[in-house]
């Protein structure tokens, strides 16, 4: 009985390393201080999610976002979408934040 929570203990214990020797990727979606507000951008770049979410909106294909902001991967845009659906209610106070400075709206 022993021998065999050892042996199962071991077993756990390199998947666990293993697992942990993986590679860290850097997720596609980040918050940075000092760029665009803190809001939520693409890694590398200062296009944030509000803005590609708006596109999607307005009917802006994959393929003519990629044309227009040649430095945007399908991948990465696909991300911003992804990330946008999953915390809408960030994006949409992005979204008003955005309008109410474009317009200079005060509350």
């Amino acid at each position: 009985m022993i021998c065999s929570l050892i042996e199962r203990f071991r077993s756990w214990l390199r998947e666990w390393v293993d697992a942990s020797d993986e590679e860290y990727v850097e997720p596609i979606i980040t918050h940075t201080p000092g760029v665009c507000g803190g809001r939520a951008c693409v890694r590398g770049s200062r296009m944030p999610v509000w803005c590609l979410e708006l596109f999607r909106r307005g009917g802006t294909s994959m393929q003519k976002l990629i044309d227009e902001y040649p430095h945007l991967t399908e991948d990465q845009i696909q991300a911003a979408w992804d990330y946008a659906d999953s915390h809408s209610n960030e994006i949409e106070q992005d979204i008003r934040d955005q309008a109410m400075h474009d317009f200079n709206i005060r509350d």
